[in-house]
């Protein structure tokens, strides 16, 4: 059996640390979406930072020898234990905020060497003259590289100068794929050591009494301008450390605004969008079904007026189902303005995705009135054509001309409720002046010539 009443140990600890970190933020301006065929212009602004409890830079030299010696107090039922430790222990390290223009400077200690000391002449110390260098080590260019992907494009090398500036980049937007988004990515981040000055100086250290009265003055010699040594060396990002910044920025397809093949493609795009703000957490799970599913049934309104309207001749055929279906679309979409905005009333979405989602929304709501507006102009047109026809053919009726008065009244009531801001109001008098319209050309035809309506009505279109 062994038992330990003492015991002595020994070593040496090396510890040796040298880095150096320049932490800065980057904070990028950006649209919250974009259109096709349109540049945009995004800020980025670079700030230069200081870590609190952190040494930006680290310079550490220790190399010790230890001894620890222990002995086991019996009386105490302890052991009394006895160290000491020999060699140097450095820190140099220093925190600071990372230098950026030429008044932020890294800092370096001066270099100090005597060139004159008053003992050398009268036996004491009176004054000493020091020659002093002191270093001026910064930079006034960090760099970095933004290109941009997708249905994006563009590609920009950043230069800041001087902390808290802000530049500004071009992004062109377009479609160039099937992504409808655009990849803007800032990488390469890049400190150049762009400024290494020696500033020569004199400095009177004066002793004695006399220092009470003029301290230690420094007359300035001359500046020599190392920097063409050094302007090419750079810091990059640290490894283990993300070096890009990646946006992603919807971007809308413009369409023709009285083509509703182009109105249904919008409704596409801007269900994507409505998903990309659910799946980023910017819209709840509620307004997301609710906007994806007035889209969808604007959607179907829309491939029926498109079997109508499309297929269905001037004149004769019934076109007005294909009118109701647009005038279901638009109210549909009025509501759904009218909800968005509510919620950013009372705060339940974002102002900037509010206004958007509106704006994409009022702009599909016009294609819709557009076209409703262009059948009931056309369909007057012919009506009015009918009429005369008719009278040319002394088939005449005051009272057809009359109908062409109301068709006018119709269309008046419709741009009056479009001026004050009732879309689906305006529709409703498009439709009922092209559903006038359409019944005076039939109309005219009972009191015209004994032939096909349809001949008679591509007789009307070809000769206006």
């Amino acid at each position: 059996m062994n038992i330990v009443v003492a015991y002595l140990r020994a070593g040496y600890d090396v510890d040796i640390g040298v880095g150096l970190r320049l932490p800065v933020k980057i904070t990028l301006e950006y649209p919250e979406q974009m259109t096709v065929e349109h540049d945009y212009e995004f800020y980025a602004t670079l700030t230069p930072l200081d870590w609190p409890d952190y040494d930006e830079f680290l310079c550490r030299f220790k190399a010790q020898l230890w001894v620890e010696a222990g002995i086991f107090n019996p009386f105490a039922w302890k052991w009394e234990r006895y160290s000491a430790r020999w060699g140097p222990n450095y820190d140099w390290s220093r925190s600071f905020t990372t230098p950026l223009g030429p008044a932020i400077e890294f800092p370096l200690p001066p270099i100090e060497t005597t060139v004159f000391d008053s003992a050398w002449v009268i036996g004491f110390s009176l004054l000493k003259v020091k020659l002093v260098i002191d270093p001026q080590l910064g930079s006034d260019k960090i760099t970095a590289k933004v290109r941009a992907s997708g249905d994006a494009a563009g590609e920009h090398t950043l230069v800041w100068s001087e902390p808290d500036q802000t530049i500004p980049f071009v992004i062109h937007a377009d479609d160039y794929g099937p992504t409808d988004f655009a990849e803007i990515e800032l990488s390469d981040l890049r400190y150049y050591f762009s400024i290494f000055m020696l500033h020569f100086g004199l400095k009177f250290d004066f002793h004695s009494w006399i220092d009470g009265l003029t301290g230690d003055p420094t007359i300035g010699l001359f500046t020599l301008d190392m920097s063409g040594l050094t302007e090419g060396l750079y810091l990059g990002v640290h490894a283990g450390t993300d070096g890009t910044i990646d946006l992603r920025v919807f971007v809308v397809r413009g369409l023709p605004l009285n083509d509703l093949e182009g109105a249904k493609l919008r409704i596409a795009n801007l269900q994507e969008y409505t998903f990309f703000l659910y799946e980023n957490s910017k819209i709840n799970q509620y307004k997301h079904d609710r906007i994806i599913g007035d889209l969808a049934q604007t959607k179907d309104n829309i491939n029926n007026a498109i079997v109508y309207l499309d297929t269905a001749r001037n004149g004769f055929d019934d076109k007005v189902e294909g009118l109701s279906s647009l005038l279901f679309a638009v109210k549909r979409l009025e509501n759904l303005i009218n909800d968005i905005q509510n919620w950013n009333d009372k705060r339940l979405m974002p102002s900037d995705i509010a206004n958007n989602l509106v704006g994409e929304l009022e702009r599909i709501q016009m294609k819709l009135v557009n076209r409703v507006k262009e059948e009931a102009l056309s369909e007057k047109l012919l009506a009015v054509a009918a009429t005369e026809d008719a009278e040319a053919r002394g088939r005449y009726a005051p009272w057809l001309c009359d109908q062409v008065a109301y068709i006018d009244q119709y269309l008046a009531d419709a741009e009056y409720w479009l001026d004050e801001g009732w879309p689906w109001k305006a529709v409703y008098y498009y439709k009922a002046a092209f559903w006038k319209s359409q019944k005076t050309v039939c109309q005219a035809y009972d009191w015209s010539w004994d032939i096909d309506i349809k001949d008679w009505v591509d007789q009307l279109e070809q000769n206006p």
